[in-house]
């Protein structure tokens, strides 16, 4: 079952990394810029929102563990 989860991580990643590669570009032509550049600014959003989400949900779950 371990190798099944894990490719199904891999499968959801790589349409992530597609999807995002599609943003980007559609997103560049509208903007006029580089595609690359939002490329990386669209990864750090999308990191620095999952960061606050886990920091969140380690703050529920600590408040509701007392």
């Amino acid at each position: 079952m371990l190798f099944r989860s894990l490719y199904d991580i891999g499968a959801v990643h790589g349409a992530a990394t597609t999807l995002k590669a599609k943003v980007a570009e559609l997103a560049s032509h509208l903007l006029d810029a580089d595609p690359e550049e939002l490329a990386d600014k669209i990864t750090n959003e999308i990191s620095e929102a999952i960061r606050h989400a886990v920091v969140t949900l380690a703050a529920s779950a600590e408040g509701t563990m007392q």
